[in-house]
């Protein structure tokens, strides 16, 4: 779901179910790993489309700054109910410290989603581990990842 790559979503799908969104890369490139079976593309917006439930994972790439911080929460709590016992969502986002003086790159980030967006922002890991933690995930960490942020990963219990 999302922006992400279709390579990143391969390569994190290679054992299991996983939920795409409707950017046709996506397709692409999980037909080029041979994958494209594992995945189910759905078109809509994230808040009304029928995630449908039983997923490995799913990854979130890059939505929740375009999406503010009450829809990122009703966003979160769907993705809990689509995924099944054990399953993981895994989150890219630029993020901010929790003081909101820092990065640099996250903090600029934040005035073009002010421009360009109703409700956009960019958020610390403690607000978003809140949401996700409100939500019903469990083990919410971060990794290491190339790239200006940390993915956020959690589990469904």
């Amino acid at each position: 779901m999302g922006h992400c790559s279709g390579t990143t979503i391969a390569a994190r799908s290679r054992h299991g179910a996983g939920l795409g969104g409707n950017d046709s890369d996506h397709e692409t490139t999980t037909k080029k790993f041979g994958m494209a079976d594992r995945f189910d593309y759905l078109e809509g917006d994230v808040l009304g489309a029928n995630l449908g439930t039983g997923y490995d994972i799913a990854t979130l790439g890059h939505i929740l700054h375009t999406e503010g911080q009450e829809r990122s929460q009703q966003l979160l709590k769907r993705v809990f109910r689509a995924l099944k016992s054990g399953g993981a969502v895994a989150i890219g986002e630029w993020l901010v410290n929790d003081a909101r003086t820092a990065p640099p790159n996250g903090l600029i980030f934040a005035v073009n989603m002010l421009v360009h967006s109703e409700q956009g922002d960019t958020f610390s890991f403690n607000e978003i581990k809140r949401w996700l933690e409100e939500a019903g995930f469990k083990k919410v960490r971060k990794l290491a990842a190339p790239g200006p942020s940390p993915l956020i990963l959690a589990t469904k219990p």
